[in-house]
């Protein structure tokens, strides 16, 4: 087997755990019931070490070290190991169990942030949130940066972008957006929001069809096919899915106008 073939073959491996733990981590926010918290913690957190453990995987970096360089690769398959050779460094610095333990506590924060906002009750939240910003720190630490340690975050999106490089975009909105807000708020003195008719509601029906509609119509755009929409009483909307198989849930709770 050659080492393009090889380098492809763990590279999709590596994507098949990505997409289990999409769509669990869907479920886990739309369907699963409160008492498998736990045990789908401990699975999040095993898949996350298993795709971990895959990335740093010693073979990975020597056949990036055979693939770099090579004048037979194909455009996409030099970005492919471009890419991925990012990601590798990045990854080795690392260990898989402070990313089992980062994916362990991010499931538990999702499931306890469900709660507490029903309950209102953030301090309810406010552990998980501590423990998570504990964890990023020392990620940001393990990263290393150069300037301000948003930065190595920041290049997980943005690949090669800083704060820095942002800055200016920022401050142009700002010029722009606070003399906006300004004179619409002078504006609402003189010209008060229309009241709505009391007991204006959306109905769920309503709501499915409105976006069941959007849905086939972006599916069109981007060429996927219709699109499933899964009605789910969930705290938020949600989507989800693999190449061909997108899935869409959204509240199904009727709603008044003016929480639209």
């Amino acid at each position: 087997m050659s080492d393009k073939t090889t380098f492809l073959n763990h590279v999709k491996d590596i994507h098949r755990i990505g997409s289990i733990q999409g769509h669990l981590g869907w479920d886990q926010e739309t369907l699963m019931p409160e008492k498998g918290a736990k045990s789908r913690g401990e699975i999040m957190a095993w898949l996350a070490a298993l795709a971990h453990q895959k990335v740093i995987d010693p073979e990975m970096g020597e056949l990036l070290e055979r693939l770099e360089g090579r004048d037979d690769l194909d455009e996409s398959e030099e970005a492919n190991v471009r890419e991925f050779r990012k990601r590798y460094d990045k990854a080795t610095k690392l260990s898989a169990d402070f990313v089992s333990t980062f994916a362990q506590a991010r499931s538990e924060a999702l499931v306890a942030w469900q709660k507490a906002r029903k309950d209102a009750d953030f301090s309810a939240f406010l552990p998980h949130l501590q423990k998570l910003v504990e964890l990023t720190r020392q990620k940001i630490e393990a990263y290393g940066y150069e300037n301000t340690p948003y930065d190595a975050l920041l290049d997980e999106y943005e690949s090669g972008m800083t704060v820095e490089d942002y800055d200016p975009l920022f401050e142009g909105l700002r010029e722009r957006l606070v003399p906006l807000l300004k004179r619409i708020l002078e504006a609402k003195k003189s010209n008060p929001d229309p009241s709505l008719p009391d007991g204006l509601t959306f109905p769920v029906d309503n709501k499915k069809h409105f976006a069941q509609r959007s849905a086939n119509e972006w599916a069109l755009i981007s060429q996927q096919g219709e699109w499933m929409l899964r009605l789910i009483r969930s705290q938020q909307a949600s989507g989800q899915g693999i190449h061909g198989s997108p899935h869409v849930t959204m509240n199904s709770i009727p709603s008044h106008a003016s929480m639209q």
